[in-house]
């Protein structure tokens, strides 16, 4: 994105810039109130940016995105970093009140109003677009190199090792995974289904008591809440619906495939299936695997007459408050707008008087930083 920078053509313009040069001397106006400036607390320390000092100014421009929702923004960078994603930054971004598809049927004054609370965008505004599947084989063998293969009942395919696949939302929300693993002498599969919509996961141990000529297995269900049910599917339809079951297989095998099915308390279900190493000596080979899951979210950019903030730390981290919800205490506030004059690229801009508090998110919801009790005066570009 262009930035492009207001020309502040006051007195007051001229001594911010000399301060600049002159670091010792605070700069100021008549009244000791700068034009654009930024203060507050960022991560717990007194923070504070005035236009013109430092090199820092106040940048603004507009954007249209694929959706024809357009962005107001306005930003405190350096005049040295024109890439946007410059270290000590902090930008503004107001969505539009409607999407359009003419410049002129844009709704700036609809937006920046003064007088006016805004609701930051986040990812609650999202849109569940499907999971991610990663699997991970556990293979049994002796030595030999495998092929893998995995086929999905959606369609999908893989070949490696520990795939990692997107599911669409489209697809059915239960997906059956078969797994095989191949080679000369020895090959092996494995099938069950994934319930992607779901909440509860199980897996089962189990212990191979030659001398007693039994197994005992053991459910483990997580994330779910009681009571469970379950189903067990072990050799030629044995299915005792206990968490703990023992089993005494009419002769021994290398391999018996074993099955586990539960259902928690609020319906949800989850499944896994082994193939369960019964006699080491006779067992050449088996597929085995585990499953994680995790929804994939996309913004939903008609979000309007919404906000986003962005920080760039010391170093050029990035840091969005639109990466997840906001805590009830955070607010955005338009206090004043007025117009004001075009910036260099000759775009309208308006002059705003905001006070806010937020929390930005860098990489995961644990790292966060907190803007608060900050107050403002920022121009934004429109149409």
């Amino acid at each position: 994105m262009q930035k492009t920078y207001i020309h502040i053509i006051t007195a007051l313009f001229v001594a911010l810039v000399l301060g600049a040069c002159q670091k010792d001397d605070e700069p100021s106006n008549a009244s000791g109130t700068p034009v654009f400036y930024v203060s507050g607390m960022i991560d717990g320390i007194d923070y504070e940016s005035i236009a013109g000092v430092d090199e820092h100014y106040m940048f603004s421009d507009y954007t249209q995105d694929s959706f024809n929702v357009y962005s107001f923004t306005g930003s405190f960078s350096t005049t040295d970093c024109p890439s946007g994603n410059c270290p000590n930054t902090l930008e503004f971004l107001f969505r539009d009140h409607q999407a359009v598809n003419d410049i002129q049927d844009a709704t700036p004054q609809e937006v920046l109003k003064g007088g006016t609370s805004l609701a930051y965008r986040n990812i609650l505004d999202s849109v569940l677009i499907g999971y991610n599947l990663q699997l991970f084989a556990n293979e049994y063998n002796t030595g030999a190199t495998y092929d893998y293969s995995w086929t999905l009942s959606n369609g999908a395919t893989s070949t490696d090792k520990n795939p990692l696949i997107f599911i669409p939302i489209t697809d059915d929300s239960i997906v059956e995974v078969c797994f095989t693993i191949d080679e000369a002498s020895c090959s092996s599969n494995i099938c069950y289904d994934v319930y992607l919509s779901n909440s509860c996961y199980v897996d089962f141990t189990y212990n191979v008591i030659l001398s007693q000529n039994s197994i005992h297995f053991t459910a483990t269900p997580q994330g779910g809440v009681d009571p469970y049910t379950y189903k067990w599917e072990v050799d030629q339809g044995y299915d005792p619906v206990s968490s703990q079951v023992q089993y005494q297989p009419q002769g021994f095998s290398g391999t018996i495939e074993v099955c586990v099915t539960i259902e928690d308390g609020n319906g949800s279900k989850s499944q896994m299936c082994k193939n369960v190493i019964v006699d080491q000596n006779i067992a050449q080979c088996a597929a085995n695997f585990s499953h994680a899951k995790s929804t994939v979210y996309e913004l939903d950019n008609i979000d309007v007459d919404q906000l986003s903030i962005v920080w760039y730390d010391a170093n050029g981290k990035h840091y969005s408050s639109e990466k997840y919800e906001q805590p009830s205490t955070s607010y955005f506030m338009i206090n004043e707008v007025e117009d004001y004059i075009e910036n260099i690229n000759g775009q309208p801009t308006s002059k705003m008087d905001v006070t806010f508090d937020c929390w930005v998110y860098g990489d995961s919801e644990s790292d966060k930083i907190h803007l608060e009790d900050m107050e403002a005066i920022i121009a934004v570009a429109h149409p």
